[in-house]
């Protein structure tokens, strides 16, 4: 593993705690969700609201594909990379942004989840939502290896200029 210098450390760790905090506070938000879908009940289903349930769970699969085909090639070399090369403050802003994006995304899974669930009044559209939404929430948790990796690199870019 590569050595992360006490300046770059000084620029990752408030980003890095910032990216923690902003996905943590989904996490807390979609366990919410599932605890007012379990305690509040809703009141009368939409006719013909069955015939929802293979959209739905089709339209949350894509959706979570989308999450994890987003989250790969943000993160890959190319995306990445060209971030590496703008410096640190560019690379942390890039790894931030991943984060925030994939969090938003699980959480609009979850609210779906809690807004179909008051239309049709079928929990499992509440808890199956809300778990690919906590499934998501934990995909998109930032890593910290990954983030000192991309610092290193382009520290080790800024060099080679």
């Amino acid at each position: 593993m590569e050595y992360v210098s006490a300046e770059n450390r000084k620029l990752l760790e408030p980003k890095y705690r910032m990216a923690m905090v902003v996905v943590f506070g989904f996490i807390i938000s979609v366990l919410f969700y599932l605890i007012v879908a379990k305690l509040v009940r809703p009141g009368e289903a939409i006719p013909g609201s069955e015939a929802w349930q293979r959209p739905i769970y089709g339209g949350a699969l894509i959706l979570a594909l989308v999450v994890i085909f987003l989250r790969r090639f943000l993160m890959s070399s190319f995306i990445a990379g060209r971030a590496a090369s703008g410096g640190i403050e560019s690379v942390l802003r890039n790894l931030l942004l991943v984060s925030i994006l994939i969090s938003v995304a699980a959480e609009v899974v979850a609210i779906l989840g809690m807004l179909f669930y008051f239309l049709t009044g079928d929990p499992d559209y509440s808890w199956r939502l809300g778990a690919i939404g906590l499934i998501l929430l934990a995909y998109a948790f930032p890593r910290r290896g990954e983030w000192e990796r991309w610092v290193t690199a382009s520290a080790e870019a800024a060099k080679k200029k």
